[in-house]
C-alpha cells in the first residue's frame, strides 16, 4: 500500500498505451528522432482525444519540444514551448485545482508557477543547445522568477493548511470537552 493513505489504481489500457508510446519514443531517439517525435505526437493525440492530457505528469509535456530541438527542428520546438507557456499563463483553475476543488488558491498557484519555472528552464536549455546564449539567459531569468513565486505560494499554502489543521483540532477538543 502506498504511504499516507494514497489510493492508486491500475492504469487503464489507454494509459498503458500512452506510456508505451512514451517509452517507444525514448527507445527510438537513439536511432531516429523523427520516429521518436511521431511516437510523442501519437501519445499526445491519444491523451487529448480522451481528455487525459491534463492529468499527465508535467514533464511529459516538455518532452516534445526538447525532442524537436534535438532533432534540429528549432522553430517547431520554440512553437511548442511557447504554446505550453501560453497555456500555463492563461490557466488558473482549469488545470490546477479543478481535480480537487478543496485545493487552495495558493496551492494551485504554487503548482502553476512550478510548472512555468520548469518550462522556462527547459526552454532555456534548448536555446543554450542552439547556441543562443542571450535568449537562454533571458529565459533562465523567467525560470528563476517563477521558482520564487512557486516557493512563495507554497509557503502560503502550508500556512493555510496549518491554520485549518489548528481549527480542526480545536473543534475536536471542544467537542470532547462538551461531552465530559
Amino acid at each position: 500500500m502506498p504511504p499516507y493513505g494514497i489510493v492508486t489504481s491500475e492504469p487503464s489500457p489507454l494509459e498503458k498505451e500512452i506510456a508505451r508510446l512514451h517509452a517507444e519514443a525514448t527507445r527510438l531517439k537513439q536511432s531516429s528522432w523523427d520516429a521518436a517525435i511521431e511516437s510523442l505526437l501519437a501519445a499526445r493525440a491519444l491523451a487529448r482525444a480522451h481528455g487525459l492530457e491534463r492529468y499527465a505528469p508535467f514533464k511529459e509535456h516538455l518532452r516534445l519540444p526538447l525532442f524537436l530541438q534535438s532533432a534540429g527542428r528549432w522553430t517547431e520546438s520554440e512553437r511548442e514551448f511557447k504554446a505550453i507557456i501560453a497555456e500555463l499563463t492563461y490557466v488558473t483553475g482549469h488545470r490546477f485545482g479543478s481535480i480537487d476543488t478543496s485545493q487552495s488558491y495558493a496551492f494551485s498557484q504554487s503548482d502553476r508557477h512550478a510548472c512555468l519555472s520548469s518550462a522556462y528552464e527547459k526552454y532555456a536549455l534548448a536555446a543554450k543547445r542552439e547556441r543562443l546564449p542571450e535568449l537562454a539567459a533571458w529565459l533562465r531569468s523567467f525560470a528563476v522568477s517563477h521558482d520564487a513565486q512557486h516557493r512563495h505560494f507554497l509557503e502560503a499554502s502550508l500556512r493555510e493548511f496549518e491554520a485549518a489543521d489548528r481549527e480542526r483540532k480545536a473543534r475536536v477538543a471542544a467537542r470532547r470537552a462538551s461531552r465530559t
